[in-house]
């Protein structure tokens, strides 16, 4: 215990990049999902399809999703059970009397012989016609928004009391939002992206790997982001050598993460509203944290220039949405205009060089030609 308390910050920081990594790989690979599955009872059978014949009735349904379920159980009339192997996913039922009411139920069970909740329901062959229904619909869609959101919440958690306990938990105030959870806020658009990758991979083996790339470079960009907020917090309270050197580090870490943030935003359907909601708090956050960091400025400058930012952001990202463009340009435009509305924002003279202003307004050239040329107005790309 006393060799933990007298570990320095950068010892506190490998430790903790590397005990990140193994809570990153176990929870994002499989590995989490067949523990779970060891130590709980199947998942109940979903999408049971039933079709009703003459004299007989056939009962199909969706393929177990745990690694340790075993067989299958099937059973009429309370009576006559069936166990069909784990690959088998249909089963008919024959011989039956026309007209006459079937009680049906079945269940998965595991190596460990624990059983699934039954799923019950009643049959009636009839002769003449063909009558089907399906039992114990699956209509959740929202699993991989919720694998995404699970695992970035823990991983932001885990940041953060590391962040704190590698400061030896003497940060207090306004540094623990700015400084202590840039880490924490600064690595989620990372993980949305490397998590929603990982949930289209359908072989556990690349599952695996690919868990283990994401968790490497985390480890490597989490550490970075750490001395970043290690320099950053010393800077606060003290002028030091490195300090532009940090406050540089933070200004390119708000860019990557905002950039790679607007690739998940564009790269998907969602829709206007889903898309502020993601985009905003993290723009208005990495702003303020940088402005924040600037001697000199009082906080309701702080709070207005983020503010300010964050308007336009809101504006691009409602225009970039709506405008006829494909999602790389969308995402290549957003990140520009907030790299140069941010920089202006974190200038502390009252006026720019003109080499700077040519600099932003070349830039913002580019992306108006970028828009302009690319664009497909009208009916079949034409203007009309």
């Amino acid at each position: 215990m006393n060799a933990v308390k007298k570990m320095s910050t950068r010892n506190r920081a490998v430790v903790s990049v590397f005990v990140l990594g193994m809570v990153m790989f176990f929870f994002s690979s499989p590995i989490s999902k067949w523990a779970y599955e060891l130590v709980t009872v199947p998942s109940t059978i979903k999408n049971i399809n039933v079709v009703q014949k003459n004299f007989e009735v056939e009962v199909s349904w969706d393929r177990a999703g745990e690694h340790d379920v075993s067989y299958y159980e099937l059973c009429l009339d309370g009576r006559n059970k069936v166990s069909l192997e784990v690959e088998v996913t249909n089963y008919l039922f024959t011989e039956l009397e026309n007209g006459h009411k079937y009680k049906i139920e079945i269940n998965a069970v595991d190596h460990s012989d624990k059983k699934s909740d039954v799923i019950l329901f009643y049959v009636t062959p009839s002769e003449g016609w063909i009558e089907s229904f399906t039992e114990n619909i699956d209509g959740s869609d929202d699993s991989i928004f919720s694998f995404i959101a699970y695992n970035s919440a823990i991983v932001f958690v885990i940041i953060f009391l590391f962040n704190l306990w590698i400061l030896f938990f003497k940060v207090k105030g306004m540094r623990i939002v700015t400084v202590v959870l840039f880490p924490s806020v600064a690595i989620v658009p990372f993980l949305f992206l490397g998590f929603a990758t990982l949930f289209l991979i359908n072989t556990d083996v690349y599952k695996i790997i690919f868990s283990g790339v994401i968790s490497v470079i985390s480890m490597i960009l989490v550490y970075l982001m750490i001395l970043t907020s290690n320099i950053l917090n010393a800077a606060v309270q003290s002028q030091l050598p490195l300090e532009q050197a940090g406050k540089a580090a933070q200004f390119i870490f708000s860019l990557i993460s905002t950039y790679l943030l607007l690739i998940v935003v564009y790269g998907t359907n969602f829709n206007i509203l889903v898309r502020l909601l993601l985009v905003v708090p993290f723009v208005f956050y990495f702003s303020y944290s940088c402005i924040w960091m600037l001697r000199g400025v009082g906080k309701q400058q702080v709070l207005l220039r983020a503010l300010s930012i964050t308007m336009v952001i809101i504006l691009t990202v409602v225009v970039l949405s709506v405008w006829p463009i494909s999602s790389i340009y969308a995402m290549l435009s957003g990140a520009v205009i907030y790299y140069v509305i941010l920089s202006i924002a974190l200038e502390l003279r009252s006026n720019l060089s003109r080499r700077i202003w040519i600099e932003y307004i070349v830039l913002f050239g580019l992306i108006f030609f970028l828009l302009t040329t690319n664009s497909n107005w009208g009916l079949n790309g034409t203007l009309i």
